[in-house]
């Protein structure tokens, strides 16, 4: 598991705490934003592996923050949860943000922890599959790059 870099958005402080508890052990660096734009700050000035975001929000809502990240940051993992489970959003958040879970608030401790851990996982997976195909690229001889893509 590492030391993945999790940040939390919430407006509501108890959500933030709560998080941080369910995580408490988990080997993970966690950090907080109280909106979009204290997110947006955190994005710019240091790596985030997984980003767990509130849907409503004052001013932009998760899922817009996390569709932005769609197109110009898609490495993170993006998780949204919301106290309004429906299809239509369920279903928006995985067309127009590629989330990697979608999580019903109140939320379950142990469900949020299995979903971040889960999220850290299927990144390093995929890190782990890029170097390997960049290495063989890189490698003359050794096999065509297409039959690792």
């Amino acid at each position: 598991m590492g030391g993945a870099h999790i940040l939390v958005v919430d407006d509501d402080g108890l959500f933030r705490a709560s998080v941080a508890d369910a995580m408490e052990g988990a080997g993970y660096r966690l950090s907080f934003a109280e909106d979009v734009p204290s997110a947006l700050a955190v994005l710019r000035s240091e790596p985030v592996d997984v980003v767990v975001a509130d849907h409503v929000m004052p001013g932009l809502s998760g899922l817009a923050l996390l569709t932005s990240m769609r197109e110009y940051m898609p490495e993170p993992r993006r998780i949204l949860m919301s106290a309004r489970a429906d299809v239509a959003l369920a279903l928006s958040a995985i067309n127009q943000a590629s989330v990697f879970r979608f999580i019903e608030k109140p939320f379950d401790p142990v469900a949020v922890r299995l979903a971040i851990c889960c999220a850290v996982d299927d990144l390093e997976r995929d890190r782990g599959h890029r170097r390997i195909v960049d290495w063989v690229r890189a490698s003359p001889g050794i096999a065509p790059a297409e039959l690792f893509v």
